[in-house]
């Protein structure tokens, strides 16, 4: 029996789709044995009509952090779900091997039709979820948005407003006074969304066919190396370096607060940082960024100097509540010696397009029955108030 379009509204019609795709699988995986050429026909008939309707249904149901783009509100207890590489990887991994099965035809080879090809997987960019206490990375904290599908022609680039200015002389007023002009100068920006990319060292083919090899290679060398370099762009990215095409990140924007260090006082110096922002910004930060080496040093500090019990060790007090009840990410993202203290609501990471793995097995790769991936994004990054955030310098 052929695939039918069923009636209904753009979510019933990509349901249907879906389920009809999944239930030819199945019965050929419950019955062991191979697709049949109609099977095929009729599986790649019903995925196809389900791409075809992904647009709409975006259009239609808008996630919610595109609601809160659009109302100018993000939710500071969301973040961009992006946690480990293994979640996505498992996903990927699922979504070539699936592909695989729904474009090749009967017999052994079946897996040889991604060979070449460039494969949609899951958007590494996921759902919000809520921070834990000590994030693992900035991504967990910024909110996210993945682009709509919308009829215009604003290519590869996106403008937003940034607030430049904020002098607050806000006061009780008399009868028949002046009142006083508060000071909010916004500004326009415009940017362009930067490919992040990796490839896979070259391995036998047949890797494609084992789904716990095909996980291990996109998680440990592709998911986490583009998830880094993304990190690493956000914190310190320039865009003048030659050979890279980073985003200019928050260390390097104009506005950001700089705090100098206090000569052998690191705690000292992480309380005038944090004292700076809530002196002159009404928001609460977020998350401290640090170096694992300074993390080490918050570690190691006594309480009389070099002898005593440590400060933060003998379970007297953890480190997060000396430094104002703010968590920190410790990544090596950020340089040893360099501190970054925000509030990570008031930044936006775009994400331009779903993640795609493109396998590719020409050339010497065909004569060593060999294949690549390619995994690469398109994002973009904004940064609404600069001096919402505070540089340190650490002793």
């Amino acid at each position: 029996m052929s695939y039918t379009r069923q009636p209904g509204s753009i979510r019933q019609q990509f349901d249907a789709a879906r389920k009809a795709a999944d239930d030819i699988l199945a019965k050929a995986k419950t019955e062991n044995r191979l697709l049949t050429d109609a099977e095929i026909k009729d599986a790649n008939d019903a995925f196809d009509h389900a791409e075809e309707l992904k647009p709409q249904l975006e259009k239609a149901e808008p996630s919610s952090a595109l609601l809160d783009f659009v109302r100018g509100t993000p939710d500071r207890n969301s973040t961009s779900g992006l946690k480990a590489g293994a979640a996505w990887a498992a996903s990927a991994a699922d979504t070539l091997v699936k592909a695989a099965t729904l474009r090749s035809p009967d017999g052994q080879p079946q897996i040889k039709a991604l060979v070449g090809a460039t494969v949609t997987v899951p958007t590494v960019v996921g759902p919000t979820a809520t921070n834990p206490t000590r994030p693992l990375s900035i991504l967990e904290l910024i909110p996210s948005i993945v682009r709509p599908v919308v009829d215009d022609d604003a290519g590869n680039r996106f403008a937003y407003l940034y607030e430049s200015v904020n002098t607050d002389t806000a006061k009780s007023v008399a009868d028949n006074t002046a009142k006083p002009v508060s000071v909010v100068t916004m500004e326009e920006r415009s940017d362009r969304y930067r490919v992040f990319a990796t490839l896979s060292e070259a391995f036998p083919e047949r890797f494609l066919s084992d789904y716990k090899n095909l996980v291990r290679i996109l998680d440990r060398r592709l998911a986490e190396f583009v998830l880094g370099a993304l990190e690493a762009a956000i914190l310190s990215g320039d865009p003048a370096t030659v050979g890279r095409d980073d985003f200019q990140g928050i260390l390097n924007r104009t506005g950001v607060q700089v705090i100098p260090a206090v000569p052998s006082e690191l705690i000292k110096t992480l309380s005038n940082a944090k004292l700076a922002l809530e002196t002159s910004f009404i928001t609460r930060p977020t998350a401290w960024v640090m170096n694992p080496v300074d993390v080490q040093k918050l570690e190691l500090l006594r309480e009389t100097g070099t002898t005593g019990p440590f400060m933060f060790k003998s379970g007297r007090s953890q480190i997060e509540s000396i430094l104002g009840d703010i968590p920190i990410v410790s990544t090596t993202r950020i340089t040893a010696g360099t501190a970054l203290l925000g509030d990570f609501d008031q930044t936006l990471l775009r994400v331009a397009d779903q993640m795609t793995v493109k396998v590719d097995g020409s050339g010497t790769l065909f004569d060593n029955n060999q294949v690549k991936l390619r995994v690469e994004g398109r994002f973009g990054f904004e940064v609404y108030r600069p001096f919402a955030f505070a540089k340190i310098t650490l002793p």
